[in-house]
């Protein structure tokens, strides 16, 4: 609540101070959230019929709360906009440096402007597209190698040759642990590579205005993390047990290791949570533990030149001594020599 949110905005520019902005709103509007999950969670705990009014319930009161929150957070924006002059900023906005057109002269003004193709933008735009969807297909697959390695190793036929019949099945059984683990580190994985994939893509694309270019950068990540983030838990919610239960009907000995049930829901809600604590996990670690170990390397690596220079100094000052007393007794050499020679005529 007490974010220098001015300060921010006049340091680092309107963009990361509208961040800051949206997560200070954010984080208020979870602790309301927050009350109504632990509000539910306790009437469920009391089972019975609390069981069902707290599940609806807490349906309801999420569905206003999501409703307010984005309610809020326009007005919130709006404020922040016309106070930081960002109001009209589209339709003054300047061309990209990176944008390429061959020069025409404008039929609006008359002067020289760079033209791009509506059709050849049109046709990049569907090229990258088609490599999302391409993206998308190679991950869905890969997630489905996983369910069936998954359904190989818990089912069939690691059974009959080790006992662990009370660790297989059920949310919590090993396999699944193991699966849910590889599914969020892969979602995590594939959603960072998929970044810079997406950014060279949105390059290629050519668009005229810094905005015109983010708008199709959005667009493209929100549909690949949409899919990537949400096609595993739709899969066991929706379609696996239905699934394996209908083709079952035919080949029962190959699809029945696919079946979820009865823990579809249970293993929902424990894929959920594997994927939310794996990603706080690594935005934790990205966030504050890999800068604070870079830091301790970067003040080690100093430490270590300040050591190799004062190790230089002290050696070129014992050299710079071990001269100055060299070339000492040889002058006094020489002149006790003067001496001798002289007492000597």
């Amino acid at each position: 609540w007490a974010q220098p949110i001015v300060m921010v905005k006049d340091y680092f520019g309107e963009k990361v101070g509208m961040y800051f902005l949206f997560l200070g709103t954010y984080s208020t509007w979870l602790f309301y959230a927050a009350g109504i999950g632990v509000a539910s969670f306790g009437l469920e705990l009391l089972g019975g019929q609390y069981l069902t009014w707290a599940t609806a319930a807490c349906g309801i009161c999420m569905s206003l709360w999501t409703t307010l929150f984005l309610e809020c957070w326009k007005g919130e924006e709006a404020r922040a906009k016309l106070e930081w002059g960002m109001t009209g900023f589209e339709e003054t906005e300047e061309d990209r440096t990176e944008f390429e057109g061959r020069e025409i002269h404008s039929p609006v003004t008359g002067l020289p402007d760079a033209y791009f193709p509506p059709r050849d933008k049109v046709k990049r735009i569907l090229g990258s597209y088609i490599q999302i969807v391409l993206c998308i297909f190679y991950v869905s697959c890969v997630n489905a190698g996983i369910f069936y390695v998954h359904a190989y190793v818990s089912r069939y036929p690691l059974r009959n040759y080790v006992d662990f019949h009370h660790l297989a099945d059920g949310p919590f059984g090993v396999p699944t642990v193991v699966t849910n683990l590889a599914l969020a580190l892969l979602i995590q994985a594939t959603n960072a590579l998929f970044m810079p994939f997406a950014t060279r893509m949105t390059k290629v694309e050519n668009h005229r205005t810094e905005t015109d270019f983010e708008d199709q950068l959005i667009a493209k990540v929100f549909l690949f993390q949409f899919v990537n983030s949400n096609g595993a838990l739709f899969y066991v919610a929706m379609a696996q047990g239905p699934l394996t239960r209908g083709i079952g009907d035919k080949q029962p000995w190959k699809t029945r290791r696919f079946d979820c049930a009865p823990y579809c829901l249970e293993h929902v809600s424990f894929l959920l949570g594997t994927i939310f604590i794996v990603r706080v996990e690594l935005g934790n670690w990205n966030e504050v533990v890999a800068p604070f170990l870079a830091r301790l390397r970067k003040d080690a690596a100093r430490r270590r030149k300040l050591r190799a220079q004062s190790n230089e100094k002290r050696q070129a000052a014992e050299t710079e001594r071990a001269q100055n007393e060299y070339a000492e007794r040889k002058h006094k050499k020489l002149e006790y020599v003067k001496y001798l020679r002289s007492q000597l005529r």
